[in-house]
């Protein structure tokens, strides 16, 4: 097998040429990672490849919310890693468990017109700007969709470390989240920061 020992990511392997490429590559020995769109017949591949005795390790679809979270929010906050600091400048607090911490409507409209909750002189909103030594979050311009998802990633993910910190689950996500601190470095030395305070 000229591919042993190797490892491929094919996308669009849900189908047609995608999926007959990832089918010949795991035929050939490789590890086939299987990206598509439609998750559902990636995993349909993935299923071809192992019935035939080869190997397609799991790849994670991420939700709407965490791609929101990871572009445009974790240069200056994390969910369980700790508040976020530049130089001994505080960036951006730890969103773990906010939806507990806060009504969720004040959320919402935080996220989406924060610039317009500081000008009505909202008092959690100034507290916070106050708190984050006056560093603004900005309009981000996200519509109601996106900010319904947002939240409801990091609600997901705080109780998924709520689980994993009282031992009811593994965390299987620590290679991940090493990977996104370092994506966290990469944007604070080009200064792209997104949210803050919350």
């Amino acid at each position: 097998m000229r591919l042993a020992g190797k490892r491929t990511v094919i996308t669009g392997a849900g189908s047609g040429v995608g999926r007959a490429t990832a089918l010949r590559f795991a035929e050939e020995g490789a590890k086939v990672v299987c990206a598509d769109l439609d998750a559902d017949a990636a995993k349909e591949t993935v299923r071809q490849i192992e019935a035939a005795g080869g190997e397609a390790p799991e790849i994670r679809q991420i939700s709407d919310g965490e791609y929101l979270f990871r572009n445009r929010c974790s240069a200056c906050h994390t969910i369980g890693g700790g508040d976020v600091r530049k130089d001994d400048e505080r960036i951006g607090p730890d969103l773990y468990n906010v939806t507990r911490q806060r009504d969720r409507a004040w959320l919402e409209r935080w996220i989406a017109e924060p610039d317009a909750m500081l000008e009505e002189k909202d008092p959690l909103a100034v507290a916070l700007y106050e708190q984050w030594d006056r560093v603004p979050m900005p309009n981000m311009r996200l519509g109601d969709k996106d900010v319904k998802a947002l939240l409801g990633y990091i609600e997901r993910e705080s109780l998924r470390l709520t689980a994993v910190r009282a031992g009811e689950i593994e965390d299987h996500s620590q290679h991940a989240r090493h990977a996104e601190h370092d994506e966290h470095d990469e944007h604070d030395e080009h200064g792209e920061h997104s949210e803050h305070g919350m």
